[in-house]
């Protein structure tokens, strides 16, 4: 994306000058100095740096769950601030879906009950959507394990099921908290992989935490948070 088309687009989420102070008893007191950062379709941003509480920290202002900061959050043009905490969770849904580092799936449902799971949540009927839940689940590469239990299955395709869950309300932004922390390189590669192919196919704009490098060539903006300041480091059109 150009700069001018940026300038005639509203971007998915906007931060603006957010300054927050955090610690307790096992980090130290550090806190974001006017951070600022615009986020826009189909984009794949990496964020960096040395401290994970850091950037899981930046991850939940930007997804809307952490409103304790000065500074103003503006999602799809709406300023989280002016919204109680239903009206900013509602929106937040409607937009925005959330891949922790660990999948957490429903240990009772099957594969396929935890990836319709949201529908069902925003009231949808699941057999007007199955059409819906399979292609998604296909495109995923776990259709062959829709009637699996989570325990039946190796992480790697707990953590595909968790993408294919954040993708089946067809989401602007997915987040992804920390998505290769506990894999090897192979399976690192594979999930990254996947993601970027979201992003590229799909135009759903994509958004990570990382402590891991090797990454960031294989993406278009890569962001360093080190010591309560954001940088850009990398950034391609």
């Amino acid at each position: 994306m150009t700069q001018y088309q940026r300038v005639n687009k509203i971007p998915i989420i906007s931060l603006c000058n957010i300054i927050k102070f955090f610690g307790d008893d096992f980090y130290e007191n550090i806190s974001f100095d006017k951070i600022s950062l615009e986020i826009y379709s189909n984009e794949f941003i990496v964020i960096t740096g040395s401290s994970e509480y850091e950037r899981i920290k930046l991850l939940n202002i930007i997804s809307g769950i952490d409103s304790h900061y000065i500074g103003h959050v503006y999602l799809m043009g709406s300023y989280l601030s002016s919204l109680n905490e239903l009206e900013c969770s509602i929106l937040r849904n409607k937009f925005i879906s959330l891949i922790y580092k660990h999948p957490c799936l429903l240990s009772t449902l099957t594969i396929y009950e935890n990836v319709s799971y949201p529908l069902l949540l925003k009231g949808m009927n699941e057999r007007n959507a199955k059409n819906h839940i399979l292609k998604i689940m296909e495109y995923i590469g776990i259709n062959q394990f829709a009637d699996k239990l989570p325990k039946e299955l190796p992480p790697l395709l707990l953590y595909k099921a968790a993408i294919a869950r954040a993708l089946i309300t067809n989401p602007k932004l997915i987040i992804a908290y920390e998505p290769i922390v506990y894999f090897d390189a192979n399976h690192s590669e594979q999930l990254v992989e996947l993601l970027i192919n979201i992003k590229q196919e799909l135009g759903t704009s994509v958004i990570i935490s990382t402590h891991n490098d090797a990454i960031t060539s294989k993406v278009n903006r890569v962001l360093e948070l080190e010591n309560g300041k954001l940088k850009n480091v990398k950034f391609t059109n």
